[in-house]
């Protein structure tokens, strides 16, 4: 019988902990990496690791109706381990194609956004519901976005529109998701054990 002796040579890729917060994320940080260093053969290496652990753990999609979106559109929700992906496909008429636009909201953000609508809701002295105005205040300290908080938040929010659009589609993906209510800049807490564990799963 041949005996073959495999040696390892260099240093092992995976040098100990890292700030990823799921297996995905951290191979996801390595493609990136690799693309900057140009090292073609790894970040090949690694897309192809990242497809493998897409097909055998998928990430979850959940296909509902946009009904309180402007414009006839609908929107796929994507519940990932450590972000939620909502895509928006927008027509501006019946027979136009549609438009797909990306959003993601990462775990902090989502964080960020889940703990302002409990902490308000909490304080909440009647039914009416909680302010975006409010949400957005709470949301952007918990962010430390302190360039938000001097002046006037809501103009400085409704301006920045990056900040404005994550904001209320994030909002929209809750409601559709059957956490909240969302109509008219006003939300309404409809599940008082809402988590990010509980949104992603």
């Amino acid at each position: 019988m041949e005996i073959i002796k495999i040696e390892r040579e260099g240093k092992p890729i995976f040098q100990g902990k890292t700030t990823a917060k799921s297996f995905r994320s951290w191979i996801e940080n390595k493609i990136g990496v690799f693309s900057r260093h140009n090292n073609e053969e790894y970040r090949q290496v690694f897309q192809e690791i990242l497809r493998a652990y897409n097909y055998y753990e998928p990430v979850k999609s959940v296909e509902v109706n946009a009904l309180q979106w402007k414009g006839k559109s609908s929107i796929e929700i994507i519940r990932g381990i450590d972000r939620l992906i909502v895509i928006k496909y927008q027509k501006e008429t019946p027979e136009s194609e549609a438009k797909e636009i990306r959003t993601e909201i990462n775990k902090e953000e989502l964080n960020a956004l889940v703990s302002s609508i409990k902490y308000l809701n909490k304080n909440l002295e009647d039914e009416k519901g909680i302010e975006i105005r409010d949400i957005a205040y709470e949301y952007c300290k918990l962010m430390n976005y302190s360039d938000m908080l001097n002046g006037n938040l809501w103009k400085n929010v409704f301006s920045n529109r990056p900040l404005h659009n994550k904001l209320t589609i994030a909002l929209n993906a809750l409601q559709e998701l059957g956490f909240t209510s969302y109509k008219k800049g006003v939300t309404k807490l409809l599940n008082k054990d809402i988590s990010v564990q509980l949104v992603l799963e």
